[in-house]
């Protein structure tokens, strides 16, 4: 739910109460665009987590997971043309953001590329490489929203001006200074422990019946 919010917005008042909004569906046809997201979102995360098990396991197990992943994948891009259809009607000013910004651009290359590197890797049995495109596939389609709808954090859908920016939610300016230097730090930790992670776990997973034989 919380991707579709940051494309649809939502109704933001002068008194905005978080609890009151949630549900809240101003027409028939954002209900649709809600419920079509949705199912695009899970269809997206379950294909991720397909491709995981791919990865990490092997035997029956991973024949299945592998057979479930190319199945959900196909879901999912179904799904998603029908929500950039429905996007257009939504939030039409999107496109054009997603069109002018080089940073959008580079980030729905990142998603086409994991497409293709992906379907390459699946015919080709190499499922590191497969998972990596769909972690590549789901950071792309992320980053494009991001910075297509940059500085709007959250769009209000009864008054625009009402919308939360980034100049808005800044924080205060010594909690910023003090973000700008420990990000790159910890991000720098944050990649060091994944490639540690994939570096330990090179093995793959396997059911005690098929390790015994």
């Amino acid at each position: 739910m919380e991707g579709f919010t940051y494309r649809q917005g939502a109704p933001i008042e002068l008194q905005f109460d978080l609890c009151r909004w949630q549900g809240r569906v101003e027409d028939e046809s954002k209900a649709e665009t809600i419920v079509s997201h949705e199912r695009c979102e899970i269809a997206e995360r379950l294909s991720h987590g397909a491709a995981f098990l791919v990865y990490r396991t092997g035997g029956a197990l991973r024949d299945r997971a592998r057979h479930l992943e190319r199945r959900l994948w196909m879901v999912a891009g179904a799904l998603f043309v029908v929500v950039t259809i429905e996007t257009a009607f939504v939030r039409p000013e999107l496109f054009p953001s997603l069109v002018a910004r080089p940073l959008a651009w580079a980030f729905t290359a990142l998603a086409i590329g994991g497409v293709i590197t992906g379907a390459r890797a699946h015919a080709r049995n190499q499922d590191a490489l497969g998972f990596v495109s769909s972690s590549a596939v789901l950071a792309g389609l992320l980053g494009a929203t991001a910075a297509a709808l940059f500085p709007t954090l959250l769009h209000s859908t009864l008054d625009p001006s009402r919308s939360v920016t980034a100049e808005q939610a800044l924080g205060a300016p010594y909690g910023v200074s003090v973000a700008i230097i420990w990000w790159p730090i910890a991000f720098a930790l944050a990649l060091t422990y994944l490639a540690f992670a994939f570096r330990a776990n090179q093995e793959k997973v396997r059911s005690e019946p098929e390790r015994d034989a």
